[in-house]
């Protein structure tokens, strides 16, 4: 599969990002979610939907490019190698951004 990327011709590579995006995202949005279920209260809950957005989405694409970077240095490839590595820096990363918008919330 081609995709053409401001002149430039990606080939096969456009699927995997996206799916190791998504994967991510979605992963974010349910840690987030359970997050601030458990520690928020519902209006708390309410006011923090907007925060969150932007926390469940950088992490996933943090881990895309930095997946895309590190797999060829230490030999790794693939796609499952790329959403695995998406994946351990997402999660990370969103109970990180999530427990700080839980902390600013409750001082």
């Amino acid at each position: 599969m081609l995709c053409r990327v401001g002149g430039a011709v990606l080939a096969g590579i456009n699927t995997s990002f996206a799916v190791a995006f998504l994967i991510g995202f979605m992963l974010c949005e349910i840690v987030n979610g359970l997050l601030r279920e458990r520690w928020c209260s519902r209006s708390t809950f309410a006011e923090t939907v907007l925060v969150s957005f932007p926390i469940c989405v950088v992490p996933p694409v943090a881990g895309v490019i930095l997946g895309r970077l590190v797999l060829p240095t230490i030999g790794l490839a693939g796609d499952g190698a790329l959403i695995t590595t998406t994946i351990l820096i997402s999660v990370p990363l969103c109970v990180l951004g999530t427990s700080l918008v839980i902390q600013r919330e409750h001082h």
